[in-house]
């Protein structure tokens, strides 16, 4: 994974409170997870990838679940909101003479 596709993390402080091997568990979910989907991957490949024991991901994470969990909460935390952001601005400040108009 590039480092620019870890920025996301870096600027919510994801990482702060992480080890080197939690932040290692959380890259190579990523990649797995993208590579292969949530429904495809194990907590083993995953450990395997990131280089530490399968018990390293239940300590922090507690399942498969919680690492998912660590991933999407914080582009729901920050992505979301500066794209409401965005449309709010662009797309609600304007007027809209039909509904076709206003999705087109």
């Amino acid at each position: 994974m590039e480092d620019v596709e870890l920025q996301i993390f870096k600027e919510t402080h994801v990482f702060e409170n992480m080890t080197t091997k939690q932040m290692h568990i959380l890259v190579a979910a990523i990649d797995i997870f993208a590579e292969k989907g949530y429904a495809n991957t194990s907590t083993k490949e995953i450990a395997t990838k990131a280089g530490v024991a399968e018990g390293n991901i239940f300590s922090k994470f507690k399942n498969k679940r919680g690492l998912l969990n660590a991933i999407i909460a914080p582009i729901i935390d920050s992505i979301f909101p500066a794209s409401m952001n965005d449309f709010i601005k662009t797309r609600l400040t304007k007027e809209y003479s039909t509904l076709h108009d206003f999705f087109d």
